[in-house]
């Protein structure tokens, strides 16, 4: 229990079920190629998901595997819990099957991308954090600064 809110947290041990299921491979880009695949761009934009990973719903028929029970019930999640290994690579394909071919190289296609961005960003019902956007960021001050 929180006691400064009065509310209550679940903390849940998924040790088990985290060695019962095989790892999930995909793969995470290191900051450096990043970095190396943004300076061919003549501008980027930049949005942060907010709550990443409760974002991600869980199928009903999977929900059994993440239950857990309290002295008033048993619950099960219906959102993806932190504690999950495979958690990170599920919301990395995710994020990369709704937004990878949004690659502008140029700043005359941008504007475009950003519109197409934010279609699919409401058609999943990506929750962003509005106070972490960064729009039109020449790529050659950005390289300047982290090269």
């Amino acid at each position: 229990m929180n006691k400064k809110k009065g509310t209550i947290q679940v903390f849940t041990d998924f040790y088990d079920l985290n060695q019962a299921y095989p790892k999930e491979n995909f793969p995470t880009l290191f900051i450096d190629k990043l970095i190396d695949e943004c300076v061919i761009h003549e501008v980027l934009s930049f949005m942060d998901g907010f709550l990443g990973y409760n974002q991600i719903w869980i199928h009903q028929q999977d929900q059994y595997n993440i239950a857990f029970t309290t002295p008033w019930d048993t619950f099960a999640y219906c959102i993806m819990p932190f504690g999950l290994k495979n958690a990170r690579a599920t919301f990395e394909h995710a994020m990369s099957y709704v937004f990878l071919d949004l690659t502008s190289m140029k700043w005359s296609q941008h504007l475009e991308d950003l519109f197409i961005f934010f279609l699919q960003y409401r058609q999943y019902n990506i929750r962003l954090n509005p106070l972490k956007h960064f729009f039109y960021v020449m790529t050659h001050v950005f390289y300047v600064m982290t090269g």
